[in-house]
């Protein structure tokens, strides 16, 4: 039997939520505390034009502090521009590697040039620990005292 390295879609968050580039950075916070998420594409007239993260989000609330009149006027301000985009069948080792070699938390997955998903540092950790329990099953007693 020969083992198959898994691409981005078979670790993936299909469909992620996405945010207009005019959108508040207000609205987008919102958006990532409802969700539970801690990236968002980010839209311009139909296609990808960058990347928010809650790290964005949280740097300018804390630089700004309670002068929330003084917010950019949109999340087009704050988000990374031209973001690490991967097509679906990328290898997941080689978009992990280079998640780590550009110290990023995602890549944004398309399938023919369209928003298809998202892949996180939390979804290459899941997916790492699943092959670990495959390949060294614990077994009752393997304690170390």
């Amino acid at each position: 039997m020969t083992a198959h390295r898994p691409n981005v879609l078979s670790v993936m968050t299909p469909f992620p939520y996405s945010v207009s580039a005019e959108e508040s950075v207000e609205t987008a916070r919102a958006m990532m505390e409802q969700h539970d998420i801690h990236h968002l594409p980010v839209m311009r007239g139909g296609a990808l034009w960058g990347i928010l993260s809650a790290r964005d989000v949280a740097v300018c609330f804390d630089l700004l502090g309670d002068a929330k009149a003084s917010l950019p006027p949109s999340v087009a301000v704050i988000c990374t521009r031209d973001p690490y985009v991967v097509e679906v069948d990328a290898a997941l080792d080689a978009v992990a590697d280079e998640l780590a070699n550009r110290h990023i938390g995602s890549a944004i997955v398309t399938k023919h040039g369209k928003l298809a998903g998202i892949v996180t540092v939390t979804d290459v950790c899941r997916a790492l620990a699943g092959l670990l329990r495959e390949l060294a099953p614990s077994t009752v007693g393997d304690d170390v005292a």
